[in-house]
Formats: structure tokens, C-alpha cells, sequence
């Protein structure tokens, strides 16, 4: 797979719709960790949403694609799917990486040293690039 993109990320951004939502019950109302917030924040990012919890019955459709990070993320959504046209829609955010293809997943970067955020930001910003080539 190349990995460059054709078009800038803000001709793209203007074009398609994104947001983040968790399957936990935990993943409602409160602001993102400040841990993320703050590696993020290193490198330019604002992340400024609190947390949603995934919405089966709106976020099937609602979004084209729904995009897990890890295999629990992806079991829970094909759980939730309930058809093979939402199934469709699933995908792993690992699918999408160039640079970190040896990853099937994206590491949780709370129960592990804190380094692994870091990581965890270079293989999302590796994904997403994976992810802009593709739309």
C-alpha cells in the first residue's frame, strides 16, 4: 500500500463528519481524561468533546463507518450490528495504518506505562492518514 495523500486533510475535512463515542457505560457527559488531553494538547491537538455513548440504534445509521479500536470495540460492535449491511459498516482503525501495520490494535494506553500514549497518537495519526486515503 502507498501511503500519501492526494488531497489536503482540510480539503477532505470539509466533505465528511466525525465523531468519537465509547461502548462502556462510563462513556457519557464527562470531558475526554486529562492524560489525553494533555498528550494530545503536546502535539497540537484540542480536543475539546466529552464523551458519548454509542448510540446502536442512531449511530448504524447515522455513519457510513464505525471504526473500532480494538477487538473488544469490533466484537461489541458486530454484536450490536444486528444485519449484515451494518456489519459492513465496521471496520478496525489498525485496517487503516501505513507506518504501524504491525498493530491490530490500538493499545490502551491507561493500563500500561505512560509512554504508550505517545504511541498510541502516532498510530492514530498514522490510521487516520490510512483512513483519509480511503474516503
Amino acid at each position: 500500500m502507498k501511503c500519501y495523500l492526494q488531497r489536503t486533510a482540510k480539503e477532505i475535512a470539509n466533505s465528511i463528519y466525525v465523531e468519537s463515542a465509547g461502548i462502556a457505560l462510563y462513556c457519557s457527559g464527562e470531558p475526554l481524561e486529562g492524560d489525553m488531553r494533555l498528550y494530545a494538547m503536546r502535539r497540537g491537538y484540542e480536543l475539546k468533546s466529552h464523551k458519548r455513548k454509542f448510540a446502536y440504534d442512531a449511530d448504524f445509521v447515522n455513519f457510513d463507518m464505525l471504526i473500532g479500536m480494538d477487538d473488544y470495540n469490533i466484537r461489541d460492535l458486530q454484536f450490536m450490528a444486528g444485519s449484515d449491511e451494518n456489519r459492513k459498516k465496521i471496520y478496525r482503525m489498525t485496517d487503516f495504518c501505513c507506518r504501524f501495520s504491525d498493530y491490530t490494535s490500538v493499545p490502551d494506553p491507561y493500563s500500561e506505562d505512560e509512554t504508550l500514549f505517545e504511541r498510541v497518537l502516532d498510530i492514530l495519526e498514522d490510521g487516520v492518514e490510512g483512513l483519509l486515503r480511503k474516503v
